[in-house]
């Protein structure tokens, strides 16, 4: 008899242990479900823009300069331009007495501005020193940092875009026309690339500030699409499109040149598509 309860009470013990198990289960698999149909979906819109790698450098706008002295010792009676001054070729920058002077005047050589002044009113000079700097708006460059690991990436001609922190929204565009091969700081090591800037109708002035890309690869006007919607999947690229009822389903693609974050679509998608991806 105690045998005979002892035994249904196991077969109750098991039936219920089978029931929560077989209910966990059901539940388990239920609540996966349910997290993955309201699992969120992000959205990658295809859109229509360039596509550029390059090095990312900073530096400043650069105006070159011609210096003015007189040839032979002389005292500087008087200086007529202050930094900042504009002049035209001919004006005169500078007076000065001398026994060797032919002429008492200096006179600019260039149409520009007055970038600097060192000598002063009455100072005695000796050899050829500096009266002043005038520089060629024409002419106005960029000069550009870059450190040891950038100068063999840097060419000739290579184009530049910049961003001024003057202009902010706007990108300027110029070519790199010169490469200083010698350091211009040790401290660390530093090097010096000028370059064209296209300032259309901008106001550029010495000393002005700008981050640079100098570009390596350029696709201009090509289909793009952000690289967190692209997957692989034996060894094809893929993305998720939705149709008419809501369901996502597969669309190969094919891809051309990445800047690492957006890449270029070749085939498989039109501009406007959207393409999701879950989570």
């Amino acid at each position: 008899m105690n045998e005979k309860k002892t035994l249904k009470r196991k077969i109750i013990v098991s039936v219920i242990a089978i029931s929560i198990l077989l209910t966990s289960t059901y539940l388990f698999f239920n609540a996966n479900r349910a997290n993955e149909e309201n699992m969120p979906l992000r959205e990658y819109e295809v859109f229509r823009d360039d596509i550029t790698a390059g090095i990312t450098v900073d530096g400043n706008v650069f105006l070159p300069y011609t210096s003015h002295y007189f040839n032979v010792p002389v005292q500087l009676e008087e200086v007529y331009v202050r930094k900042g001054d504009t002049v035209k070729a001919g004006d005169k920058i500078a007076k000065a007495v001398g026994d060797e002077l032919e002429d008492p005047y200096l006179y600019a050589k260039l149409d520009g501005i007055v970038i600097s002044v060192p000598s002063v009113e009455g100072e005695m000079t000796a050899g050829k020193p500096i009266v002043a700097q005038i520089g060629d708006p024409k002419k106005i460059g960029a000069q550009i940092k870059l450190s040891q690991s950038d100068i063999g990436e840097v060419e000739i001609g290579q184009l530049v875009q910049f961003t001024l922190s003057a202009y902010p929204t706007q990108t300027l565009e110029g070519k790199i026309r010169q490469i200083q091969l010698a350091p211009t700081n040790a401290n660390p090591l530093e090097y010096t690339a000028y370059a064209s800037i296209e300032a259309d109708d901008l106001l550029l002035l010495e000393g002005m500030t700008f981050s640079a890309e100098l570009i390596q690869k350029q696709v201009k006007d090509v289909l793009c699409l952000s690289n967190k919607a692209i997957q692989l999947k034996e060894g094809k690229q893929i993305v998720f499109l939705m149709d008419e009822e809501g369901n996502l389903f597969e669309q190969e693609i094919q891809t051309g040149f990445s800047d690492g974050r957006y890449s270029e679509i070749l085939s498989g998608l039109s501009e406007g598509d959207i393409v999701y991806v879950e989570g």
